[in-house]
């Protein structure tokens, strides 16, 4: 009212909207159910709630993806994501990327001697892990604590020094990464680079 807008101005609805969106992302969500904010909505427009969400809809500020609301950044931001995913599938091209899939080991011999590098025995599912991350581009390892993520991570961080190739490990924290470089030793920290996530987008 101070800026002499009304309640059912369009620009207010469309602020209301993107705001209630925006709301849920702190919460933790991309994306917010369409009966979720309209509830959320009807507290300032009432029985025009359902007005004020196709307005923005029309106005491109936030796009449906089945049941669902999304604000335009983080939409914008999940396609990004699922071109980037997409392409990392490709198949190896670089020389570095042919090297560690095709350096002449036969997969089960390659396996048995990253395990002996340091007396470590790997189960077959951590050479299972190794040996898939060391032919894909994108891999994920997951599980719970002391399955054997750490052990793995050492297997690969191996495998890329080994062809002069630098493994790069990223964390959130900076405790993290600190464990990340107690868990790899001081011979094999040395050869890779170990940083927050921040530090690397700062660098």
């Amino acid at each position: 009212t101070r800026l002499n807008m009304a309640l059912e101005d369009p620009r207010r609805m469309v602020a209301a909207t993107e705001a209630a969106l925006y709301k849920s992302i702190d919460q933790g969500h991309t994306a917010t159910p369409r009966a979720t904010l309209i509830s959320a909505l009807q507290s300032s427009f009432g029985e025009k709630a359902e007005q004020a969400l196709d307005l923005t809809l029309s106005q491109a500020v936030a796009f449906t993806s089945g049941p669902y609301v999304q604000a335009y950044a983080p939409a914008l931001m999940e396609r990004e994501l699922e071109t980037w995913v997409r392409e990392v599938q490709r198949p190896a091209e670089t020389q570095q990327e042919m090297l560690l899939v095709t350096d002449g080991d036969s997969r089960n011999e390659l396996g048995e001697r990253q395990s002996r590098a340091d007396g470590t025995t790997l189960t077959d599912e951590q050479r299972q892990a190794v040996l898939g991350a060391r032919a894909s581009r994108l891999y994920c390892i997951v599980g719970g604590a002391g399955v054997g993520k750490t052990t793995v991570l050492k297997m690969l961080a191996r495998l890329v020094t080994s062809i002069q190739g630098q493994a790069c490990f990223m964390a959130i924290s900076g405790r993290a990464s600190r464990r990340i470089a107690e868990a790899l030793g001081p011979d094999l920290a040395a050869k890779c680079s170990i940083k927050t996530v921040a530090g690397y987008l700062k660098s």
